[in-house]
C-alpha cells in the first residue's frame, strides 16, 4: 500500500553525480534538482475510499508533493565516488544492477529490484557537463498492488563548491 516508487526511485538518483569511481565529477557540496512523473495507479479508486479520510489525504498529498521539482544538496565526497552506485541501498540483497556503459562523463545502468507485487525494472543514465555540472534521466516499470505503473524522471546537479559546511559527508 506505500508509494513504493516515489520512495524508491527518488532518493537513490538524486545522488547525482556519485554514480561511479570513472565519472570525473569534482568533490564537495552539490545541488541536485529532480522531477518525477507518475503514470499508473498505487492504489484503486475503491482502495482509497476504504481509507479515514486523514489517511487518503496524506497519501494524495504525498503523491502531489512527489511530482513536483526537488532540490536538496548533498557532500560528494571520494569515498562515495570510489563505492560506486547502487539502485536501492537500503535493499541491496533484493536488487540486481548492470553497468551498460562508462566513461568519465557518462554512465548508463539497468537494474531489476525484487518487491512483493513483482520486479521493479530501472534504468538511468547520468552525463557530466563539466566536473561541476551533470544532467540526467530515469525509468522505472514496476506493478503496484492494482497494476503496472511507470515513474520517468530528470536530474540535474551543479557543484556549489569544495566544503560541504552542515551537509554531512556520511549521508548518502
Amino acid at each position: 500500500m506505500r508509494p513504493v516508487a516515489v520512495l524508491f526511485v527518488l532518493p537513490l538518483l538524486t545522488t547525482g553525480p556519485a554514480v561511479a569511481a570513472e565519472l570525473a565529477a569534482n568533490t564537495g557540496l552539490w545541488e541536485m534538482t529532480s522531477s518525477v512523473k507518475m503514470q499508473g495507479e498505487l492504489l484503486s479508486p475503491e482502495m482509497l475510499a476504504q481509507l479515514p479520510p486523514q489517511a487518503r489525504a496524506q497519501i494524495e498529498a504525498s503523491m502531489q508533493s512527489a511530482q513536483q521539482p526537488h532540490t536538496h544538496r548533498m557532500c560528494l565526497t571520494e569515498e562515495k565516488l570510489r563505492r560506486g552506485f547502487r539502485f536501492d541501498q537500503q535493499r541491496s540483497d533484493q536488487c540486481q544492477q548492470q553497468i551498460v556503459s562508462e566513461t568519465s562523463t557518462l554512465i548508463e545502468m539497468r537494474g531489476v529490484c525484487h518487491q512483493q507485487t513483482g520486479d521493479a525494472t530501472m534504468h538511468a543514465r547520468i552525463t557530466l557537463t563539466g566536473r561541476d555540472q551533470m544532467t540526467g534521466t530515469f525509468d522505472m516499470d514496476s506493478k503496484s498492488i492494482v497494476g503496472p505503473h511507470h515513474i520517468s524522471g530528470q536530474i540535474s546537479g551543479r557543484w556549489i563548491g569544495a566544503d560541504c559546511g552542515a551537509v554531512g559527508k556520511d549521508d548518502q
